[in-house]
């Protein structure tokens, strides 16, 4: 698990809007929660995931059968090369990145809010509490961090809120990012939201909003 939470920290990967009858996904626009602001969601189904997630209009979604225009992937490819692994991922129909979503008023020219959903089965014997403390205890050895947690019910199922501040190799910025783990039968699911310290407080209520959007069927 430390693998895939290491691209959780660095990546990005790409979807598409909700899933038609032949499996590929599809997009509608959500009316946004409340405390989001004037900002609305687009609701995205990725159907080979199950899964259906609310992500900030205008932010450009990779999924499973949807790749990146070559132009954005060229555009990713000059300034962001450390998100090419995750887009890689998100595009690959056996790999645990369901979806990768990114924007910004520039994009493609600036990566600094993504969204990350991964996905994997909960190994047997392992608990939701014991998933919880794992998913904690990677933050602060990998991203040398210490998260301030929240334990709280979502609609899809009981999650751990995480919150806190990291610096990878690979960027020589910080990074403002929120986890949500979520346990639902016996998938573990983590949303992966990151954006820039000066955003992240602008952006909270929408990534709020885009988690408590989060269904899941497997």
């Amino acid at each position: 698990m430390a693998a895939l939470f290491m691209l959780l920290g660095t990546a990005a990967c790409r979807a598409e809007p909700p899933a038609d009858e032949s499996g590929s996904a599809s997009a509608e626009s959500a009316a946004p929660a409340a405390e989001a602001g004037p900002e609305a969601l687009t609701s995205y189904t990725i159907s080979s995931a199950g899964i259906t997630l609310g992500i900030p209009a205008g932010w450009r979604v990779v999924a499973d059968g949807h790749p990146l225009s070559k132009a954005d992937l060229d555009s990713v490819r000059k300034l962001e090369p450390e998100l090419l692994p995750a887009i890689e991922a998100a595009a690959t129909p056996d790999s645990p990145v369901e979806l990768f979503a990114f924007g910004s008023e520039n994009a493609p020219a600036d990566f600094g809010s993504t969204a990350l959903v991964v996905a994997e089965p909960l190994p047997s014997g392992v608990s939701a509490d014991d998933y919880f403390a794992a998913r904690e205890q990677n933050v602060r050895d990998l991203m040398a961090a210490v998260p301030e947690t929240t334990e709280m019910t979502l609609p899809a199922g009981r999650a751990l809120r995480l919150a806190y501040r990291h610096t990878t190799s690979h960027l020589t910025r910080e990074i403002a990012q929120i986890d949500y783990a979520i346990v639902a039968d016996g998938t573990a699911y983590v949303l992966t939201y990151s954006a820039l310290p000066d955003e992240i407080e602008s952006l909270q209520p929408v990534f709020e909003a885009s988690a408590q959007s989060f269904r899941a069927s497997r």
